[in-house]
Order: structure tokens, then sequence, then C-alpha cells
């Protein structure tokens, strides 16, 4: 996670901008207060920010500021159980930051001041039941089909799994906004690991058509699995364009 700022120069003025940068593959709620500006107003803006979203959550004339601008924030990483541990600072901004600090960059196609205020090692592992400590020790793994002694669980597993949201939880009522994509997509990253242990050689995901925001994660997690040798999305007689096949 990074904050931007933006010093965009004109003949009549010139412009702050500040943007919120999600680099990570985590979503965050980021509080942000900037002070230094005109008759001691303080700005305060609560932000639900998506992994590799680029938001402007601030701008002002150059000429409104009384000192350089001081950004106190406080970024909470979500997993698929919740909150992780937040991370708080304070960024001072300084005239001579805009010279020697601002380099291009890509997701505003300008030059801009880049703070990191959240990277992954900051809070991977903190949480032993989020996806940040689930993904840490993953990674440790070498992913392989392992020798198959129950036969009973084989028998029962049902390489189908339907990622609609009733399915997954006993109140759909009570999932927070933001929250229902991360829960469908750990069922089925959990579907997978499952199949991959017993040695099944495919599995069919349900998403249905919808926006298509649940097909293109799930295609997404499949296609960067170590394990997975095909990913097909096309229509099937039984499931239609609503779900798709992965091959092991």
């Amino acid at each position: 996670m990074k904050i931007l700022i933006q010093k965009i120069d004109s003949n009549v003025q010139s412009t702050i901008k500040c943007f919120l940068y999600n680099t990570s593959q985590y979503q965050f709620s980021t509080d942000i207060i900037i002070e230094g500006f005109s008759s001691s107003v303080i700005y305060e803006k609560t932000t639900f920010i998506k992994s590799g979203e680029l938001r402007e959550v601030f701008r002002s004339f150059f000429h409104q500021m009384d000192h350089y601008p001081i950004i106190h924030y406080t970024a909470t990483p979500y997993s698929t159980l919740g909150p992780e541990k937040a991370i708080k600072g304070t960024i001072k901004l300084k005239a001579k930051d805009f010279i020697k600090k601002s380099l291009f960059v890509d997701a505003i196609n300008d030059n801009a001041v880049s703070f990191e205020i959240a990277a992954n090692e900051e809070f991977t592992g903190k949480s032993k039941s989020g996806l940040a400590y689930q993904l840490k020790n993953k990674r440790k793994a070498e992913f392989k089909k392992v020798k198959l002694f129950n036969t009973e669980e084989l028998v029962k597993f049902n390489p189908t799994i339907d990622l609609h949201l009733h399915n997954l939880v006993e109140d759909v009522s009570k999932v927070k906004s933001g929250m229902a994509l991360l829960i469908q997509l750990a069922a089925f990253e959990k579907h997978l690991e499952k199949a991959i242990q017993l040695g099944v050689e495919r599995i069919f995901v349900i998403h249905g058509v919808g926006e298509g925001k649940l097909r293109k994660a799930v295609i997404n997690s499949a296609e960067n699995h170590p394990m997975v040798k095909e990913v097909i999305n096309e229509y099937h007689p039984k499931f239609g364009f609503g779900a798709t096949e992965i091959l092991i």
C-alpha cells in the first residue's frame, strides 16, 4: 500500500493531490488525516480500497497551505477472516521531497512522491488465522500430489463446489460489503488444495455468471497455482457458462 503525493504546476496555480495506491494482494481499510491547510482545517477520510486500486482521496490548491502537509494514516489489511493488525504512521512532507524524491509513477502517468505505508512483510504472519499467515506458510511448502491413504475420504469428496454465498455461510445478511468475494475465493482455494491432496485430477467450480468478478478471481487464482495444469472456462452441458473446469 502506498500514498502518492502529486504536485501539478500550471500558469494559474499549483495543485496538490493525494492518492492511495494498493499494490498488495490484500484489501485495506484506511483512515487518513491531513493537516497543514488554511483556517486550521483538518481533512479526514476513511476509505476501503481493493487490491490493485488507485484512489484519489484529497486535493487542494497550493496557496491554501499554511505549511507542507502532515499525513496521519491507519491502514488495516483484511483477510478472509476479517481485519489483520492495523499499521499506523505519520508522513511529514517537505518542499525538497518534490525535487529529490519525486519519481514517475505509471499508475497516474506522472511524477509523484511515493511513501510505502504497508508492505506485505509488515503484517505477514502476525495473525495465525489470517490469510497473510496462510500465504506465507503456503510458499514454504512445495506443492506435490501425495500418496492416497484414505480411500473413504476420496469417495466422499465432491469434485464440484458451488460458490454461491448461501452455500458457504449460515446468514448471508451478516456478510459485510466487500467480504463476500474473499469468503468465496477462500472456499475455492480450500477445495482446490483438498483435491490436490487426494489426487483428484479435475474439479468444477460453480461461480455463476453475474458481473464476472468471482469468475475472474477464481481463474486468476487457479492459473497462478503451480499444481494446476489447465483452466477451462467455456460452455458446459450441465453448468452452462456459470462454471469453470480446473485440471490438476
